[in-house]
């Protein structure tokens, strides 16, 4: 993952920091892991001070309504998230406002495709987790992601998307 000099990242949600502290490390600039919940913005922070990456900050934050300005982000992180957020039309949505125009969205996800078995208007309504590669796909679509790399097998799979 290359992203100009030190534009600053998001990674979201942050969880524990497992993947973040790495990112923090290798990159010049600030990383902002978020995440809506409590514990796991305050391990960030611990994992922050202990792994000694003072270029890592954690904020609670609501994927739906991001506290950033728009276009702040170089690159954008979302591993093994998306499957679990409600509401992934609004997510990517702030995604696209805060990222920059020529900025990256990398996605690392799994999916359980119950989608592909049920009609269109069925599908429609089940969770991310449950949608088939080529729902969440056509989802990022629409919202204005043009998917420019693409690795996966099975039911996990990993993509980049910049801003159409």
């Amino acid at each position: 993952m290359a992203v100009a000099g030190d534009t600053p990242i998001l990674d979201l949600p942050v969880g524990t920091a497992f993947f973040t502290v790495d990112v923090a490390r290798h990159h010049p600039g600030l990383v902002v892991g978020a995440d809506i919940a409590t514990g796991m913005v305050n391990r960030t922070r611990a994992t922050a001070r202990e792994r000694g990456t003072p270029n890592l900050v954690a904020v609670q934050a609501d994927a739906h309504r991001l506290p950033f300005d728009d276009s702040t982000f170089g690159a954008i992180l979302c591993i093994n998230g998306i499957q679990v957020m409600p509401d992934l039309p609004a997510t990517l949505s702030e995604f696209h406002r805060v990222l920059n125009a020529r900025g990256t969205l990398f996605v690392s996800t799994i999916t359980a495709p119950l989608s592909a078995a049920l009609p269109n208007q069925a599908a429609a309504h089940l969770p991310t987790l449950l949608k088939s590669r080529t729902r969440v796909l056509e989802r990022f679509a629409k919202a204005d992601f043009e998917v420019t790399g693409l690795d996966g097998k099975r039911l996990a799979f990993w993509f980049e998307a910049t801003p159409g």
